[in-house]
């Protein structure tokens, strides 16, 4: 089955229920991070204030922020916002549908779904 026809309203609730669960997921994770960039910021800080107190001599304290950003968990919450916006804007009380549309709309599986649950499941508590 390639396409099937679905209620819009039926769609369009699945799809503001699963917003409301990936928002909830990325708070949390996001949270977490927080609080684990805070952890690594003092860490670092000290680690300054160590090189400072000893009158700088040898290797500067590694101040890459790189990780921080790179781990940062990210919100897909415009993929959903755009697709209840479609929705909404339709016309017809039915909507035809693909195998895809079906996936990331009513079953919650977006393409970027696995990624967004590995990087979040660190941060999750």
């Amino acid at each position: 089955m390639k396409q099937i026809s679905a209620s819009t309203s039926e769609v369009l609730t699945k799809l503001k229920e699963n917003r409301s669960k990936h928002v909830e997921a990325f708070n949390k994770a996001e949270d977490g991070w927080l609080e684990a960039a805070r952890l690594v910021l003092t860490v670092r800080l000290a680690r300054v204030k160590d090189c400072l107190a000893k009158e700088f001599k040898g290797d500067a304290p590694d101040l890459n922020f790189f990780e921080l950003e790179n781990d940062k968990p990210r919100c897909y919450v415009e993929d959903y916002d755009t697709a209840i916006a479609m929705l909404e804007l339709h016309q017809e009380d039915q909507i035809t549908l693909s195998a895809q549309d079906v996936s990331s709309y009513v079953l919650d599986q977006w393409g970027w779904k696995e990624t967004f649950s590995m990087s979040n499941t660190k941060y999750s508590r």
